[in-house]
């Protein structure tokens, strides 16, 4: 596995690290404005991770970009559940 993947996985993950540690932010502060507002903003960083692993994935072929895909869309749903049931 080269540096460019291993920096790939290293930024993906960091990117999904901050957007969770954003949005249960949010969610202690129980105001719903900025729930929304850190909902659109962990999104958005799981999105980039996403777009991230996924054209590395068409480059590069390693099975844990993948994976990687699939644990995001995974994550966002997560988020988007307990958007509407908090």
């Amino acid at each position: 596995m080269n540096n460019q993947i291993k920096r790939v996985i290293l930024v993906s993950l960091a990117a999904d690290f901050i957007a969770s540690l954003l949005y249960i932010f949010a969610l202690q502060l129980k105001n719903q404005m900025i729930l929304l507002c850190f909902y659109v903003i962990a999104i958005l960083l799981v999105v980039s991770s996403i777009l991230a692993c996924f054209n590395n994935f068409r480059k590069h072929r390693y099975y844990i970009l993948l994976f990687m895909f699939i644990f995001n869309v995974i994550l966002i749903a997560l988020y988007t559940l307990v958007l509407f049931y908090h």
